[in-house]
């Protein structure tokens, strides 16, 4: 009786007595790509719940979010591991219950590219900046801080300059005329925006 007639016929992998010598016994591998891959809707996920997390802090001690704040001492959180984002919450909620913070920046919608979260903190005062700053310098999660002041007229020259980008993307394309009818139309809007302003 041959080895094989004493095992079991059904076995799909012959026993190593059996295997010749020149066979090498394969184990499956995990390539780092896919490790990377996997990581990534965990990464993801947590960017969601924290983001989720965050905004009913916010609601529950009506603090607005923006999408840009503006002034002086604005603190700029970026948070990236996931230590940093599953504590985030808990640091915000024992902030805003000393009344540290003023206003926050941050994305008004949660994108399902988003890998990492950046906050910008309005303080109520300059001795809120400094605490602020404080708080996120003695932390153990070691969160990347900046102090920044962000000038509101940026912002909106910010706002201009994407209008104006728009307009010689679009208007290469058309022939003269149509671009001086496209060019007035939008003077005279932005104008008739800026009288209704004052």
């Amino acid at each position: 009786m041959s080895e094989f007639q004493g095992n079991n016929l059904y076995s799909r992998a012959p026993s190593r007595s059996v295997m010749g010598r020149n066979q090498i016994e394969k184990k499956p591998q995990s390539s780092p790509r896919k490790s990377n891959m996997k990581m990534l809707p965990n990464k993801r996920m947590t960017v969601k719940n924290s983001y989720y997390a965050l905004r009913e802090v916010f609601h529950e001690f009506n603090i607005p979010c923006v999408k840009r704040v503006s002034g002086t001492g604005i603190i700029r959180i970026c948070c990236r591991t996931f230590e940093q984002l599953d504590n985030i919450t808990l640091i915000m909620k024992q902030l805003l219950e000393v009344n540290l913070i003023e206003e926050i920046g941050m994305p008004l919608e949660y994108a399902y590219k988003m890998t990492s979260m950046v906050l910008f903190l309005k303080p109520v005062d300059a001795m809120s900046t400094l605490k602020l700053n404080h708080v996120f310098e003695q932390c153990s999660f070691k969160y990347h801080h900046n102090v920044i002041a962000i000038n509101p007229t940026a912002v909106r020259r910010r706002a201009k300059k994407r209008s104006h980008s728009m307009t010689s993307i679009l208007l290469p394309r058309l022939d003269n005329v149509s671009k001086i009818i496209i060019l007035v139309t939008i003077i005279s809007i932005l104008f008739t925006n800026a009288y209704a302003c004052f």
